[in-house]
């Protein structure tokens, strides 16, 4: 059988105490709101902490768990009770007893979120702030890093986002409104440099009562990215007309949502934000309807999983619904508008290495003449 040619959920392990052997595909199976809690304690209960790096490493992990469950809601945490309606976002009321409503600001007015600001970055200016216990457990993910030794885009970064995608969407409760997107990007120093590979977790907007919160979270969210490089100075092009329009809320390059709305918002904050010239940036973003469809066709996330439903191609219709000879994937996801604006624009990175057409080669290579899938 041809090795690695094919996604592996197995190579790449977590220890979480129990049999020092989680792989991804076995915190993939999990569901249960309760059980993803149990399975995050013990994976940040067993980090080592021998050195210092480590031990303050360990503590950031636990800070961050502990958000995590205050805003969950299976056990309900305070957060995610008051002040109601219930939601899993950290908010506060404002106003007078009469015109009381929902904020994710503080008083002063400034873009400073009501979340609690975790990073390990010395200025104030470089903090990045977090409200949301889905944006929280991509950074839980994320601060696990770097990616393992021999970690690529098939045997860890597009399984663990399905992971953090699957978890997520078990972790909203009822009807509140899980996020459409996740996504992940990593950095990749140069070959040689004795550096390892940095990655961050996102998703798009969710967890929250839009009519409580809704307008007020998503103008939030897109204050955050007022600190990302120089996206305050790059203009935007009118919809209509192509005139240049400076950066604001209202000249988002997508009709249905805004700048800021994307999964791509807190790994592209993250990383090429701080990303120097020794690393390649990629990016892979996976549909939220992955996770459900797939997993109910194929428990066992063989070889066929990702043949038939992970990477699958479909082919592009043209309005009138004729086929037009190009193809796209089914569930994974290429930069919108506004995504393709501060990955090309701004950030000054290879769109094509964010575009699933060009990154993700056809099943159909994976398998040659003999090859089986692994067994489960």
């Amino acid at each position: 059988m041809a090795t690695a040619l094919y996604p592996d959920w197995d190579s790449i392990q977590y220890n979480d105490g129990d049999d020092n052997k989680t792989s991804l595909r076995k915190l993939y199976k999990i569901k249960e709101p309760k059980q993803i809690l149990e399975k995050l304690d013990k994976i940040a209960t067993n980090l080592p902490e021998e050195t210092e790096e480590e031990k303050s490493g360990k503590a950031l992990i636990s800070k961050i768990l502990g958000h995590i469950k205050s805003l969950c809601s299976d056990p309900e945490g305070p957060h995610f009770s008051e002040p109601p309606p219930k939601q899993h976002i950290y908010r506060k009321e404002v106003g007078d007893k009469n015109q009381k409503k929902l904020n994710v600001i503080n008083d002063d007015g400034q873009w400073r979120f009501n979340g609690f600001p975790i990073s390990h970055a010395e200025t104030e200016a470089r903090k990045k702030f977090f409200w949301s216990h889905i944006d929280l457990l991509g950074l839980f993910f994320s601060k696990l890093g770097p990616a393992p030794q021999g970690a690529d885009k098939y045997n860890f970064f597009l399984p663990l986002t399905a992971v953090f995608a699957r978890w997520s969407r078990h972790l909203v409760k009822g009807k509140l409104n899980s996020p459409n997107m996740y996504q992940c990007t990593w950095a990749e120093p140069e070959p040689g440099s004795g550096k390892r590979t940095e990655f961050s977790l996102g998703a798009s907007l969710g967890g929250f009562q839009p009519k409580s919160l809704g307008d007020n979270l998503r103008r939030t969210r897109f204050a955050m990215l007022s600190g990302f490089r120089n996206v305050t100075e790059v203009t935007i092009n009118d919809w209509d007309t192509g005139n240049p329009l400076p950066w604001a809320f209202e000249h988002s390059q997508e009709r249905l949502w805004k700048f800021g709305n994307c999964a791509e918002t807190y790994p592209l904050f993250q990383l090429l934000a701080e990303s120097d010239e020794q690393t390649t940036t990629y990016g892979v973003a996976l549909r939220k309807g992955a996770t459900d469809e797939v997993m109910k066709q194929d428990q066992t996330l063989s070889l066929a999983y990702f043949e038939d439903k992970m990477l699958e191609r479909v082919e592009k219709k043209d309005a009138g619904g004729n086929p037009t000879g190009e193809y796209e994937h089914r569930h994974l996801a290429p930069p919108c508008g506004n995504c393709t604006h501060l990955v090309d624009v701004i950030a000054e990175a290879n769109l094509s290495l964010f575009t699933p057409i060009d990154q993700f080669r056809d099943p159909v290579d994976f398998q040659e003449p003999n090859d089986e899938p692994p067994d489960d």
